[in-house]
Formats: C-alpha cells, structure tokens, sequence
C-alpha cells in the first residue's frame, strides 16, 4: 500500500536507524484510525508521535525518517518505528495486519534490512530497558496471532519465506556442541549481528542447542532456552556456505 507522508512532528533530533520497531496503539476506539493518531500527534503538544501509523485503509508517516521519535525508551536513537491501530473486529483486523505488514516490508527493503532488523516494542523493553511495554504482543494474541506470524507476514511480503531447516540429511540437528573459536563467541537477544549481546561462550564450553536453524547477516544461526533466565537465545554456528567448514565456531560433540 502507498504510505502517504502526513508530517505533523518534528521528531527529537537527528536519528540513523538500525534497527524498526513495531507497536500497536492499545486504543480500541471505533475513531482511533490512523486520521485519529495524527489528528491527536498533530495537537497533543508533546510531539508524541512515530514514524509511521497504519490502519485498514491507510498508512500516514508523521515524522521524517531520520528524526528521532520517543518510542523505546533507551532504545530510541536506534529505531525506525510504526503504530498499528486496534481493533475488536477481527475482519478489520486482518486488514490492518496485512497492510501493516506491507508497509514494514517497504521500510525494511528502502534500508536494505531484513526480518532479523525488526523488534516488537517487548522486544527493546526486555533488551534496552527505559519502558516497560509489551506490544503488539497481546493485541496480535486477541486475534489468533503471534509475533513469529507477522514476522512470517513481512517475509513473505519482501517476496520469499523465512529461512527453515532443509530437508534431508543435511539438516542442522540439535544437542551437545562445544565452542571453538580462540575469542569469546556472543549470545544474542535474536538472530543478527545487530542484535544485544547477552552472554558469551569461550573455547572449550559447551552449549545445548535446539534442532532449528535461520541464516542472517551471512551466518548461520542456532537458539537454546538460557537455563537462568528461560529466554531464546541465538548464537553463530559458523558462516553460511551450505555446509560444514573447518573454521566453524562451533561443532557437535
């Protein structure tokens, strides 16, 4: 869908995005559409607004794109951001999700991002601090859907599913795999190279990965549950070649 610029705010300083966060409004209003949000952005006297508001039949920008917009907390010199308005109707619903995911598509590919450059609003709460909100997460769940789905969503709209293990038996499998790399190997938030570094494995530790694999940034990367935390975590395996290389930083034992 077009994204029709609507620029009601100036933003709050000079912003060079790395990363795109997605928030829901959590107002559930029958006039809170995206006219709505700019018309109160426009006149709210706080310069509240994001980048970016869609609804079922329109999408606004509000702010220039390299303005910074309060939005994450900590995180708000990172991201590049868009508001996606509620709805109970779950007709209009699935409208507002699939031109939202639309216009993520658009403002990952004008960056030459991928999936793995955007967060919901939990996702910078849990890794940046600065808010505690947890969006889109319940409104999504309200309708049936999950984060991973609209990840799914935008994929498919920048033209190809996400990464899945392969059939045969080249499959990445699971279990017991010890570092060996001679500089500590980082565990992210999620699986890029842009992502919060969370922990680290040093030569000779060994970790318990799950039987699932994605490819980012070049690399080839696994996940395990943090056994302190219960969280997903993802860490490198190696370069993505298409098979096992003796530079690998870790290997099965």
């Amino acid at each position: 869908m077009n994204i029709t610029p609507n620029i009601v705010a100036p933003g709050h300083g000079y912003l060079n995005p790395s990363m795109f966060a997605v928030h829901s409004t959590d107002n559930y209003a029958e006039t809170a559409d995206a006219a709505a949000h700019i018309h109160y952005w426009a006149n709210d006297g706080k310069d509240n607004a994001v980048h970016l508001v869609v609804d079922d039949t329109v999408c606004y920008q509000a702010v220039p794109y390299d303005r910074k917009c309060w939005q994450v907390g900590n995180a708000n010199y990172l991201v590049e951001g868009i508001e996606i308005c509620c709805t109970r109707d779950h007709e209009k619903f699935l409208k507002i999700w699939e031109n939202a995911a639309d216009v993520v598509a658009q403002r990952l590919q004008a960056h030459g991002w991928t999936t793995a450059q955007m967060h919901p609003h939990k996702w910078y709460s849990e890794n940046y601090g600065g808010s505690d909100h947890t969006d889109p997460y319940e409104y999504f769940a309200e309708h049936g859907k999950t984060w991973e789905d609209f990840v799914a969503a935008v994929q498919a709209k920048m033209g190809g599913a996400l990464a899945e293990p392969e059939s045969g038996d080249d499959n990445f499998h699971g279990g017991w795999y010890m570092c060996v790399t001679s500089v500590p190997l980082h565990v992210r938030s999620s699986p890029t190279v842009y992502s919060q570094i969370v922990a680290e494995y040093n030569k000779g530790q060994k970790v318990y990965l799950d039987d699932w694999y994605t490819i980012a940034d070049g690399y080839v990367w696994a996940k395990y549950q943090g056994k302190d935390t219960g969280k997903t975590r993802y860490i490198a395996v190696g370069r993505a070649t298409g098979k096992p290389e003796s530079d690998d930083y870790l290997i099965k034992c």
